[in-house]
């Protein structure tokens, strides 16, 4: 009696940075089957290198993006975060340059809005193409420009950098970028929503070949880029397979509306009551580096394992924090929404709001850092009075219904995680509130440091209220509603497993009589009688009203839906259903202008395709270089020098001959 084979199934990628799904290497699944990357058409030496990685079947993403790129088609991808998306651009990269050229000249061009995110599909690329004979490098800010000119006179096949520093590169070497064949925009609604990054962005398109072939891959398309996707690409594909506004079915939410002033008490019954296996790796999102500088230090006063990133930290110092935090040796990662942005950790449980997130799209970035490629995860927002109308700007997104925790509600099983149709907005058991409030004034009194740091963001925080992107007015009346409804707000059944059933009952009601406000005093009783006998008196008059919806709906249901997945029909009008700015509008707010505008008062110079750049990218550090080293790099279509290449490689790994001539010629005199 012959055994049946047991059946493939697919399983969803383990990180953005690598994204197939892995599978067990058994016989059973060596057969090439349809939809594998052998039937894909790619190179044999690429496929080994798939393979050897354990991966067997592509995710969707991939399935409908390197087959067009194959092809010679420019593709738009928009996925979810964690959906493969850079093994979906690697992949045909490596396939389109397939090997080494003696001609001098960048092939490849990949560009990246963060150190992170590039230094991370670096190592993909490394790792896809070790059975090709292909050389690539990576340039990003904070490193040495001196190694960094060593590695373009190696004629690197293929370049992962930022824009700001290819820039500078190109400004100060005379760069030519015209050999490019396959430039890719990874993560490129960033790259745009930067003023800075954006004129870059431009600036480096002007510079390529017409011919080349461009994949621009993003998680939300803003107007800006879809603008420049229809006119800076030839006929691209728009590639949207599942929507920023669908949730993982593994992430589990919970909502918690506290008091701003007890925030960090907050933070910390979550830390020291929620997630307490120490071994869980654990993101805490925060609106600004005074934040981060403060809660780090927080977290340090309570022995808690705690590092941080933020946008302005030094290189080596992000380096060493994403080091620590993949290595488990601190299990706390405290960043801001910038330095996040790329940062592939695939093995992350808990996420934590601090500051609950001004834009829906910025929500979902955030939390989609957990539960991914099967696993499960979780996400705590702590949300105060003033970000309820935030709140109701998300829900009006999700397509879902908040709900207030019920008094004395233990029906839950102590999950109390949001459902696909609701979200349970709770509130923390006070008695917890005031152990860790008590604890924390404690703290703040014997420590100067954490005081000081606390007035700081004290006043970053009135800065951050103030150009932070308003949310819509109607949001604004529907939380307004919602605090003044007659139902009080019950603790959130998360707690039930950490206080017991009867004291979570017990805690509810004490909330509930805590929270209770008499609609009018005894002082305006008299007044009030009288205007009741007033409106008696008097003829009634209409009323206006307004329904949420139609009396009979005009669309069927999942509309929205259908026409989001829906892959017919031009570029320019799938991008414009698709198009959702996560920031706000800098034209129409003069604080925001005056932040994120480039200072006119800065040095800047003309290149030579009319673009104004700051005056440091025009400095004599090459010219330096070529009289220390001897070494020039050389210009595109030119054969490769054997000898120039040896040279710079020699340099990169400290085994100069001259130099060391040199030095013991100096050490003889």
């Amino acid at each position: 009696m012959s055994k049946k084979r047991p059946r493939r199934q697919e399983i969803e990628a383990p990180s953005d940075s690598e994204g197939e799904s892995k599978q067990p290497q058994n016989k059973d699944t060596r057969k090439k089957g349809a939809g594998s990357f052998p039937t894909m058409g790619l190179l044999p030496q690429l496929v080994k290198a798939v393979q050897r990685k354990g991966y067997r079947l592509p995710t969707p993403i991939q399935r409908k993006c390197i087959p067009p790129l194959l092809e010679g088609r420019d593709v738009v991808g928009m996925a979810r975060t964690g959906s493969g998306k850079t093994a979906a651009f690697v992949l045909p990269l490596l396939q389109t340059l397939k090997c080494h050229s003696v001609k001098v000249g960048i092939r490849g061009l990949v560009l990246s809005p963060s150190r992170e995110l590039a230094m991370q599909t670096f190592a993909v690329v490394k790792e896809f193409s070790k059975f090709m004979d292909l050389r690539s490098i990576v340039l990003v800010g904070g490193d040495s420009v001196d190694e960094q000119f060593a590695q373009l006179a190696t004629n690197p096949d293929i370049v992962i950098a930022t824009p700001g520093r290819l820039m500078h590169l190109c400004v100060e070497t005379k760069l030519s970028l015209k050999e490019v064949q396959f430039v890719v925009w990874d993560e490129a609604d960033r790259l745009m929503e930067d003023p800075t990054m954006g004129t870059q962005m431009r600036e480096i398109h002007a510079r390529l070949p017409e011919t080349r072939l461009t994949a621009l891959f993003s998680a939300t398309l803003p107007k800006a880029l879809a603008d420049f996707a229809t006119v800076g690409l030839q006929n691209p594909l728009l590639v949207r397979l599942d929507t920023e506004s669908k949730l993982s079915t593994d992430l589990k939410t919970y909502f918690l509306q506290i008091q701003s002033e007890t925030r960090d008490a907050a933070l910390l019954v979550l830390l020291n009551k929620i997630i307490v296996d120490r071994s869980q790796l654990t993101v805490i999102f925060t609106a600004t580096k005074h934040h981060v500088e403060y809660l780090q230090e927080l977290l340090n006063s309570y022995n808690l394992p705690c590092t941080y990133i933020y946008g302005a930290l030094d290189q080596t110092a992000r380096k060493l924090a994403i080091d620590a935090f993949r290595r488990g040796t601190k299990t706390i990662l405290i960043v801001t929404d910038v330095a996040a942005r790329g940062i592939d950790i695939p093995l992350l449980d808990n996420v934590i709001n601090y500051d609950f997130p001004a834009s829906p799209k910025l929500f979902v970035h955030r939390v989609g850092r957990v539960a991914r490629a099967g696993r499960s995860g979780r996400a705590f927002s702590l949300v105060s009075p003033d970000e309820m109308p935030h709140l109701f700007d998300l829900q009006l997104f999700l397509g879902r219904t908040i709900s207030k925790a019920d008094i004395g509600n233990n029906n839950d099983n102590g999950s109390g995680s949001d459902s696909d149709k609701n979200i349970i907005l709770g509130i923390i058991p006070q008695g917890l509130i005031d152990e860790e409030q008590e604890s924390l004034t404690m703290k703040i009194s014997i420590n100067g440091t954490v005081e000081a740091l606390k007035g700081v963001m004290s006043n970053a925080c009135k800065l951050y209220r103030r150009t932070r992107p308003a949310p819509a007015p109607e949001s604004h009346r529907r939380s307004k509603e919602f605090t003044e409804s007659n139902s009080c707000l019950g603790i959130h059944p998360l707690f039930q497993s950490v206080i017991g059933s009867s004291e979570y009952q017990q805690a509810s009601i004490v909330s509930a009589l805590q929270q209770y406000k008499p609609k009018v005093s005894h002082l305006n009783l008299t007044r009030l009688s009288k205007e009741v006998t007033k409106k008696t008196v008097q003829k009634p008059t209409a009323k206006t009203s307004r329904d949420e919806e139609h009396y009979l709906k005009y669309t069927k249901d999942g509309a929205r839906d259908d026409s989001g997945y829906s892959l017919t029909g031009s570029f320019a009008e799938n991008a414009r259903k698709a198009i959702f700015d996560l920031s706000a509008s800098v034209a129409d707010d003069p604080t925001l202008r005056k932040r994120r505008e480039p200072d006119s008062r800065k040095k800047l110079v003309t290149t030579e395709f009319g673009t104004k750049v700051p005056a440091s990218f025009r400095s004599d550090a090459y010219d330096k270089w070529r009289a220390k080293t001897h070494l020039d790099i050389q210009q595109p279509g030119e054969i490769e020098s054997d000898a120039a290449s040896s040279r710079a490689k020699s340099i990169l790994t400290g085994n100069d001959e001259r130099r060391r001539w040199r030095n013991k010629r100096l050490a003889r005199k």
